[in-house]
C-alpha cells in the first residue's frame, strides 16, 4: 500500500512553544530591572570562576549550565541571575537569553515587555536569534499589538544574516505578498542549505513531485535524509516512505520500518500508522497482530483515520487477551518512549520472515 507523503507543520524554534498560549502583560516604557545584584548558587569549574571575575561570555555559559541542567541542577532563578549580570555588562547573548526568560516566565515572572525590551538590545546589535523571537512575538501579538509588517522586517533582517529559522519562515509562499513562488523557494533552500530539518524535508518533497524545481528522485532522499539524521520526525517519515516504495533509493521494508518506528515514537501518527500496517501484514518487521493493533489505535488517536479492511478482519479473529494487550499498550505509551517491538501474547504460527 502507498500513503500520500506529508509536509512537516513542525514549528520553527523552541521559543514557539513556550510562547503559546501564555498570558500577557502590557509592554514596559521604561528599561526593566534585573536581578544582577543577587548571589548566585554554589558551582565549580573554570566557568565559574570566568564568571565571576567579571567575564561575560563565562556568565552567559553559567546561565546556560544552569538553564540547561548541564553540569549542576536545573534552577531557572540561577540562570536568570548569570544572564542579568552578562546582560549589564553588554554580551548580546545574555540580552537574548534574559529576553528569553522573561517571556517564558522562566526564572522570574513572565514580563512581555521586558522580554520585548532586552530582545531590541540584543536585536538591535545583531542578535538574528533576538531578532527572530521578537519578530515572533510581533507577528503573533504575544504581549503587544499585532504587527505584520514590523515582524516581516525582523524575520528579514533575521534571514539575510543567515538564521535558519526566520529563513524558514519566510518559505511560505503566503507570506511572499505580491512575490512569486520562487522566492519562497529561495528562502526554502538558504533554509535547507543552513541545516533547518523541517526545510530540508520539504525541499525533498518539491523534488520528489518537482514543485518549482526539476523533479530528482535522487535529490529527494538526499534531502530527506539530512532531515532524518538530525532526528525530524517529517524527515524520518518522508525517508520511510521512499524506502517503502523504492523511490530514489533502492526498496527496503527494514529501513522503512527502522524509520518509520523513530517517527512513530515522537508522536508522528503516520509513521505509527505505517509501522502498524507493516507489522500487521509482515512487510519489512516481523509479524506481530498485537502491536499492530496498538499502533493503529494510537494512529487513529492522532487522527490518522484509514481503513484497513484486510488487517480488521485479522483484528476480529484475536483472542480477549491478545486483545486486552494491544489496548494496554496504546494506553500505556508515552510520547518519545520506545515502543515496543515483540508482544507477549502473539505467536506468529505462520513463520512469516520479515519483507
Amino acid at each position: 500500500m502507498k500513503l500520500k507523503l506529508r509536509t512537516s507543520l513542525l514549528c520553527a524554534g523552541s521559543l514557539i512553544f513556550a510562547l503559546q498560549g501564555c498570558t500577557t502583560d502590557k509592554g514596559q516604557s521604561q528599561p526593566p530591572q534585573t536581578s544582577s545584584t543577587a548571589v548566585p548558587a554554589p558551582l565549580t569549574g573554570d566557568p565559574l570562576s570566568d564568571a565571576q571575575n567579571g567575564d561575560a561570555a563565562a556568565m552567559v555559559t553559567v546561565g546556560r549550565m544552569y538553564l540547561n541542567g548541564t553540569g549542576v541542577a536545573n534552577d531557572d532563578h540561577q540562570a536568570f541571575v548569570w544572564f542579568s549580570k552578562a546582560a549589564d555588562l553588554g554580551s548580546t547573548d545574555g540580552q537574548y537569553y534574559l529576553g528569553r526568560l522573561y517571556a517564558e516566565g522562566s526564572g522570574v515572572e513572565r514580563s512581555y515587555g521586558r522580554a520585548i525590551y532586552w530582545y531590541n538590545r540584543a536585536a538591535n546589535r545583531g542578535h538574528t536569534v533576538a531578532q527572530y523571537d521578537l519578530a515572533m512575538i510581533y507577528s503573533h501579538g504575544w504581549g503587544v499589538p499585532k504587527d505584520s509588517s514590523l515582524a516581516y522586517s525582523l524575520f528579514l533582517k533575521a534571514a539575510n544574516h543567515g538564521n535558519a529559522d526566520a529563513q524558514y519562515w519566510l518559505s511560505s509562499p503566503s507570506r511572499q505578498a505580491g512575490e512569486h513562488d520562487d522566492r519562497a523557494l529561495y528562502w526554502l533552500q538558504q533554509a535547507a542549505t543552513n541545516g533547518h530539518s523541517t526545510a530540508q524535508s520539504n525541499l525533498g518533497i518539491r523534488y520528489l513531485i518537482g514543485d518549482g524545481v526539476p523533479k530528482d528522485l535522487n535529490l529527494a532522499a538526499r534531502w530527506m535524509e539530512k532531515s532524518a539524521n538530525q532526528g525530524d520526525a517529517a524527515g524520518e517519515y518522508n525517508l520511510a516512505h521512499l524506502y517503502f516504495t523504492g523511490e530514489g533509493v533502492e526498496r527496503n521494508p527494514e529501513r522503512a520500518a527502522e524509520l518509520y518506528r523513530q517517527s512513530a515514537e515522537q508522536g508522528w501518527a503516520a509513521s505509527q500508522f505505517m509501522l502498524g500496517t507493516m507489522y500487521g501484514d509482515g512487510n519489512g518487521i516481523r509479524k506481530d497482530l498485537v502491536i499492530a493493533k496498538a499502533l493503529l489505535t494510537l494512529a487513529e488517536r492522532g487522527h490518522v483515520l484509514i481503513p484497513t479492511p484486510g488487517l480488521d478482519q485479522q483484528f476480529a479473529k484475536m483472542n480477549a487477551q491478545q486483545l486486552s494487550e494491544a489496548q494496554d499498550l496504546a494506553d500505556h505509551w508515552k510520547l518519545r518512549e520506545p515502543l515496543p517491538t515483540m508482544s507477549q501474547t502473539w505467536h506468529d504460527t505462520e513463520g512469516a520472515a520479515p519483507g
